[in-house]
């Protein structure tokens, strides 16, 4: 029998949900904001802290060296990729019914950065 850490069995998915983070303080447990959160901070030791944050000016005026980084077949960043696709796909999901043609633009693009990061990955 599996149980989550207060107990409530869980038997029809037949998995051990003990572990993992809570949301937002009323123990509630969702995989894309975890998802979302990990990948942030994640990513946040990538870049330049000290320099991000202490550039508090227009961009007309900003002097500070920015650095840039490339996805491509060389550097695939699997996390954004990934990230870039579900955006997408889930845009897509959000106009599906108001916008039919943005929509699937919006799938054809989620399922070519798709395409990209499996060949990407998997080579």
């Amino acid at each position: 029998m599996g149980f989550d850490e207060c107990g409530s069995p869980f038997d029809h998915l037949q998995a051990d949900l003990t572990g993992g983070y809570y949301d937002a303080g009323y123990n509630g447990k969702f995989g894309l904001p975890m998802a979302f959160t990990a990948t942030m901070l994640a990513w946040g030791v990538v870049g330049d802290g000290d320099s991000d944050h202490n550039c508090w000016e227009r961009r007309e005026d900003m002097d500070t060296s920015r650095k840039a980084s490339k996805v491509d077949k060389d550097h695939p960043a699997s996390e954004v990729a990934a990230e870039t696709a579900a955006a997408l796909a889930a845009a897509s999901e959000v106009f599906k019914h108001s916008d039919r043609q943005y929509s699937e633009k919006l799938n054809e693009k989620a399922i070519w950065v798709t395409c990209f990061l499996i060949a990407s990955v998997c080579t």
